[in-house]
């Protein structure tokens, strides 16, 4: 490895962005219980529509609420429901302070 081409790079710490929520997550977040965040990102799915009614029965089953981000494969497109917000871009940090669990 030459020194003078190389950069090697650990851990990455930035300040946090200024953010105000958009109106429907500071809704959807007031509007009960701090709910989980599940983000999907990039992951491309041959049947998000199938895994959007997945996700959604999991929450019924267990009885919390949402936020997930849409991520590449769109989920949630055209759904509804009281217990989920489906999101698309924003910064991820900001909404996760006001979540009670992450999966990503």
């Amino acid at each position: 490895m030459d020194a003078k081409t190389t950069d090697v790079c650990g851990f990455f710490f930035r300040e946090e962005p200024q953010y105000s929520p958009p109106r429907n997550i500071d809704q959807f977040l007031r509007a009960g219980p701090p709910p989980l965040y599940i983000g999907f990102g990039s992951i491309v799915m041959e049947d998000p529509a199938s895994i959007t009614d997945i996700v959604l029965s999991a929450l019924r089953k267990c009885g919390v609420r949402a936020i997930i981000s849409r991520g590449w494969s769109n989920l949630g497109e055209g759904r509804e429901d009281e217990n989920a917000l489906f999101i698309g871009d924003c910064p991820h940090g900001n909404v996760q302070i006001e979540a009670e669990v992450y999966v990503n």
